[in-house]
């Protein structure tokens, strides 16, 4: 065979080889997904093959949201505009994949002869993973039965993300938003209009209160903001007000803003108390001044794949009765994953948003990234309070369930005060743990079940960085039962409102007039843009609190109620 023959051989067989490839590159899949009763249900999806490409379907629905925090805004004026925002690509930073929701029904071509499927639809829902060869040039129907290891919504327990950032200034984004919350099986989505001095449009919401709530297949939508937020007092949330709330003057004054939220039907809170003062964003100064007007109702306590309770422990030790919530921040800070972290309120009667916010101020929550809970004191549960006397005996009760296949349950424990009073650790293969145990109570205070594991599917460095903290990624944890027994204050009460007490003395400090130049300088960063007028038309009415809230940590140091 001479050179040219061999060359034309080649050619051919490269050619074949070619022909081959993109042969096998031109099947289709038509997917269906069912839920536990064989109806089609939204979902995320994620389709890869044996060298890691990652495919969308054609159909796939959208998702985004709205992080822009420039003083002009994403200028959202028409649908057009606001379509930008989405993509039918999900970046997983928990996979390191490209994902998508669906419908029910997507249609996906352009696929290799083999490819791995996963189903997800939040954490209620066994995760399906599925290996599907396909015919080259045809169209492969697969179904996906997705099944349950838990029903919460049977036990009038309804899950929610507190946090997300979806822009919503016209109604017609609604049934697009509500499906991204049905994939996720997030029963509540709190659609936070967010902002800072000036500019509080991000995340536009048409409406607020009863306007803004809609409703489709058993899942609800509903308005809130993330405002005012600042570096220095941390970032406060509002859900259920009759209206958005803004006050330019005295912007630095988070009372007054909640005072009208309160007044128009709403819950308040503080967002990112997972963070301690050092890193930042922390609401334990905003809080610290707030505090003794009791008008704070939740502290999101789970976020960004980590928690930390320290804050509001403190909260409870000062004798304040404040639930327990969960969120995202989809889909800033590169959260890209609705209701990751996720909170359960227990309804009453018929689940409307109304209801769901009269849980929430019950304190019937707990906050989780997968598994789910029970926890009674003599019978009572979360967010009940019992009155007895000093050596009364107790009966502390419950449980924990988990996905075997999605968390790898380390321990739990059982706390009061702040301090584990038993740890339980996981010695089988079970998918639950159990206790039941007498205390004896020796003063004020409350107890709540905790829990730590990890997470089995998920990467153990997930990108971005922020994400990957080496901690527990599987977290929960209950809201308190009360314990109230007559002159015997928390012991843990004074030394806690010591330590407030010295960042309201530190916030007076700043505020003197040969520091105000410098606080200004500081204040007036990128993320928040508090300006000197600001800063100066809200002085003298955040002296007046920090005067309050000074008085008021005083007397709990010296034992009053």
């Amino acid at each position: 065979m001479n050179t040219i023959q061999l060359s034309k051989l080649v050619s051919c067989v490269v050619l074949q080889l070619c022909c081959i490839s993109l042969q096998a590159q031109n099947a289709r899949l038509s997917l269906r997904i069912l839920d536990d009763t064989g109806k089609e249900t939204a979902a995320r999806v994620q389709i890869k093959d044996n060298e890691n490409n990652f495919y969308i379907a054609e159909d796939a629905l959208i998702a985004g949201g709205d992080c822009d925090m420039s003083d002009e805004g994403a200028q959202l004026t028409d649908i057009e505009s606001i379509l930008k925002l989405f993509n039918k690509k999900i970046a997983n930073p928990y996979f390191n994949s490209s994902q998508f929701y669906s419908d029910g029904s997507s249609s996906i071509t352009q696929l290799p002869e083999t490819v791995y499927i996963m189903a997800f639809k939040g954490s209620e829902f066994i995760v399906s993973i599925d290996t599907v060869t396909l015919i080259p040039d045809s169209i492969t129907t697969h179904t996906i039965q997705l099944s349950r290891w838990t029903n919460m919504r049977n036990r009038n327990w309804y899950s929610a993300d507190d946090h997300l950032h979806i822009p919503r200034p016209i109604p017609e984004m609604n049934p697009h938003i509500s499906k991204m919350m049905q994939a996720e099986d997030i029963h509540v989505g709190n659609l936070l209009q967010s902002g800072k001095v000036k500019n509080f449009k991000m995340a536009e919401q048409y409406a607020f209160g009863s306007e803004s709530i809609y409703e489709e297949n058993g899942y609800l939508l509903a308005s809130g903001q993330e405002n005012p937020r600042t570096h220095i007092l941390g970032h406060s949330i509002s859900l259920g007000a009759e209206k958005a709330l803004f006050n330019l003057e005295k912007y630095m004054v988070y009372r007054l803003i909640w005072e009208e939220s309160v007044e128009y039907g709403g819950l308040n809170g503080f967002a990112h108390a997972w963070s301690d003062e050092a890193a930042g964003p922390s609401p334990e100064v905003g809080m610290a001044i707030v505090l003794p007007h009791d008008l704070m109702h939740f502290i999101e306590v789970l976020q960004f794949n980590r928690s930390d309770y320290r804050s509001w422990y403190d909260v409870l030790n000062l004798g304040f009765k404040v639930t327990p919530t969960a969120g995202t921040d989809y889909p800033c800070a590169d959260q890209s994953i609705p209701g990751h972290e996720r909170f359960y309120t227990k309804v009453d009667g018929d689940f409307t948003f109304e209801n769901w916010l009269k849980g929430i101020e019950k304190g019937k929550t707990f906050v989780t990234t997968g598994p789910v809970l029970d926890f009674q004191v003599n019978g009572q549960e979360m967010g009940s309070e019992l009155e007895l006397k000093v050596g009364d005996s107790i009966s502390v009760s419950g449980w924990v369930k988990f996905d075997t296949s999605a968390d790898n349950l380390n321990f739990i424990e059982i706390i009061e005060n702040g301090r584990a009073i038993k740890k339980i650790s996981r010695v089988s293969t079970t998918d639950s743990l159990g206790f039941e145990f007498l205390h004896a109570v020796k003063s004020s205070g409350w107890l709540a079940l905790r829990g730590y594991g990890d997470k089995i599917q998920e990467n153990l460095y997930p990108f971005p960085a922020h994400l990957d903290i080496l901690k527990a990624t599987t977290n929960f944890h209950s809201a308190p039962i009360y314990l109230d027994i007559l002159s015997k204050q928390n012991p843990e009460t004074s030394a806690t409102a010591s330590s407030w007490l010295q960042r309201i003395l530190d916030l007076k400090r700043m505020l003197e007039p040969q520091n105000l130049e410098f606080l200004a300088e500081k204040i007036m960063n990128p993320w928040h843009g508090v300006t000197e007028d600001v800063l100066l038309s809200s002085k003298e009415t955040l002296i007046e609190d920090l005067d309050y809230a000074e008085q008021f940590f005083r007397g709990l140091i010296e034992g009053k109620e």
